[in-house]
């Protein structure tokens, strides 16, 4: 009995000693985990202030990695000192799997924003507009300004290639001007005024050649350019939707009717040159021949009184040889009737590429000269902007709008009557405008803003167009005009487009003119938010203020339409340029601020060691 009881006690004890360890390896374990996240929470707790007082984003600046080991580590022998049960002794401690902000490209500054915008702060997602819409309108209407431009290029292209055969047609009236002119020379006797007249005709004819490759050259940049048009058509044809392109479409293919005709000219036109060569010889023959006979005359003597020298007859032999010079009538008609009114039309189409900031500001306003001059930015410093939505679902076009919105709550954008007190000495003024541009320059990020305005309103207004009968109608009435007999070609349909293309522009100075001036204008426009008549176009060109108050009260403001870039903006560039406005606007009063030293992450990893064993716990924290 006193055997077994001695065996059951020692089971017991044994029993008692394993629980008992187990328990102190646990609460060992749990103290340490404690002990390591309150110090890593300690750590992450010096966040940069006035970054989140500014942006409302935590960051902690994590200028080397053994300065934050030796920051964890103060906090944690702060927790083990204070240790009187386990007995631990740190004898490890690293920092590992850093997040800094810039990684990525700015990925982790997008997840802070959108924790900040979600927890309370902004709720109105898609209730100012219809989000999807929005964002569909204004990538088709960038797709469509594309196609636009490109077609405006070929026009003028078409343009050139009539002023070829319109240069050609000339040259021939005028052969066959001085051609009769020297007929009734040769009648009159006139050898003297025939030679000359003879020469100039000669003279003309030699620039048949010259005009014939000016043809050629014309017709192959046509060429060329038609077909870069319709690969920018087709490129830009998923943004564009199908029913804009529909409208399109049907534009376009005026263009390659127009082509598909220019065998038949070009062989005409190398007729017209062989013809011409020909003709120079029978001409200069004719002048030959006539510098001998009126050198016959004026050297003949008669010994007879009776003998009287026959000129006529003399100057019929080379009116005969004159008479051989068939000079050839084109049969292609006239392509442009009205050449001022297009040349105007053309001045128009040209200010697109021209400096549309003067035209557009409102009267006293001056674009901000502001430049931002900071070293290593996080986007690299590259420019331009990227479409990049490709929607997955509602929540991705939500996050987008949630970003947009945050940063027009952030960042300053141009505003009409905006003044130089109005922001601290040294910021730039159009940080917005910078987020979907990129340039460092505030003048030049307006630029570019306003260049996108014309384009995406430009779009709209030319569907606008498109889809409105009598606009088209009045469009095709004038390309009549201008076009003259050559109105029932596809040249009068190529006019017409054109036009409509010069009235959209026009319409789209005159919206952002609007904008500029802090008023609203429709996103898709009705009837009655049009303003601009076909007939004021040809005032347009030397106007530089508003013909027509294009604005409201409703429609979309200049601020709303950067939000509308911004939903569709790449990701990445969009982050990226985010930060590199966040870190020069804290750089100016933090000299060694440096976004890509900022973490909003991290992992510490700590051994310590017990009364008889060693304990490893991790912990991680993410702002």
């Amino acid at each position: 009995m006193t055997v077994f009881l001695s065996m059951i006690l020692i089971c017991i004890v044994s029993l008692m000693c394993t629980l008992l360890q187990s328990a102190r390896m646990a609460g060992s374990g749990w103290y340490l985990q404690t002990a390591l996240n309150s110090s890593l929470y300690s750590l992450m707790s010096k966040y940069h202030r006035e970054a989140w007082e500014t942006y409302h984003i935590f960051l902690l600046e994590a200028d080397r990695k053994e300065e934050l080991e030796r920051e964890i580590s103060e906090y944690l022998d702060q927790y083990l000192s204070s240790d009187t049960v386990y007995g631990m002794k740190k004898k490890k401690l690293a920092v590992s799997d850093m997040v800094m902000v810039t990684d990525e490209r700015g990925e982790p500054l997008e997840r802070e924003i959108l924790d900040y915008m979600r927890y309370g702060i902004w709720t109105e997602a898609g209730k100012e507009m219809d989000l999807d819409g929005l964002a569909e309108t204004i990538r088709s209407a960038d797709g469509i300004a594309a196609v636009k431009t490109a077609y405006q290029i070929s026009s003028d292209h078409v343009f050139r290639l009539e002023e070829a055969l319109e240069d050609i047609r000339e040259s021939l009236e005028k052969q066959k001007k001085y051609k009769e002119e020297g007929q009734r020379e040769l009648e009159n006797c006139q050898g003297r005024a025939f030679i000359k007249t003879g020469k100039k005709l000669a003279g003309e004819m030699e620039r048949m050649p010259a005009l014939s490759e000016k043809y050629d050259k014309a017709a192959a940049l046509l060429e060329a350019e038609l077909d870069a048009s319709e690969q920018e058509a087709e490129q830009q044809k998923e943004k564009i939707g199908e029913q804009a392109w529909t409208l399109i479409k049907s534009q376009m293919d005026s263009y390659r009717s127009y082509t598909d005709k220019e065998g038949e000219r070009r062989g005409e036109v190398e007729r017209i040159k062989a013809q011409t060569a020909e003709n120079r010889g029978i001409v200069e023959a004719a002048v030959e021949m006539a510098e001998e006979t009126q050198e016959y005359i004026d050297s003949w003597e008669s010994d007879d009184d009776d003998d009287e020298l026959d000129e006529e007859e003399l100057w019929d032999d080379v009116r005969s040889v004159l008479n051989r010079c068939q000079i050839p009538s084109p049969s292609y008609q006239k392509g442009i009737a009205d050449k001022k009114r297009l040349r105007i039309l053309e001045r128009i189409s040209k200010m697109a590429s021209k400096d549309l900031l003067d035209l557009t500001l409102p009267e006293g306003a001056k674009p901000s000269l502001r430049t931002m001059d900071m070293p290593d930015f996080p986007s690299g410093g590259g420019e331009g902007y990227e479409i990049g939505l490709r929607l997955t679902g509602a929540g991705e076009l939500a996050d987008r709008a949630l970003i947009s919105e945050y940063a027009a709550a952030h960042f300053l954008r141009f505003q009409a009557g905006q003044k130089e007190e109005n922001k601290e000495k040294g910021g730039l003024f159009y940080e917005q405008e910078y987020l979907l541009n990129g340039k460092k320059r505030d003048r030049d990020n307006l630029h570019q803003m306003v260049k996108k305005l014309v384009g995406v309103r430009e779009g709209l207004n030319l569907i606008h167009i498109l889809g409105d009968s009598e606009k088209q109608n009045e469009a095709r009435l004038l390309a009549a005009s201008l076009t003259g007999a050559a109105s029932v070609t596809p040249l009068a349909d190529i006019v017409a487009f054109f036009i409509m293309g010069v009235w959209a522009f026009a319409e789209s100075v005159e919206d952002v003119r609007a904008l500029l001036k802090g008023e609203q204008v429709p996103l898709v426009k009705r009837d009655s938010d049009w303003k601009l008549d076909l007939d004021e176009l040809f005032r347009f060109v030397d106007n530089q203020e508003e013909i027509h108050d294009s604005g409201g009260q409703t429609g979309l403001d200049y601020g709303q339409y950067l939000k509308g870039f911004l939903l569709i903006q790449d990701q990445a560039q969009r982050n990226e340029r985010m930060l590199d406005m966040m870190q020069y606007n804290l750089f100016r009063n933090q000299g060694s601020f440096r976004m890509k030293r900022c973490s909003v992450g991290m992992a510490a990893e700590c051994t310590a060691s017990g009364s008889a064993f060693d304990i490893r716990k991790k912990a991680q924290y993410r702002y």
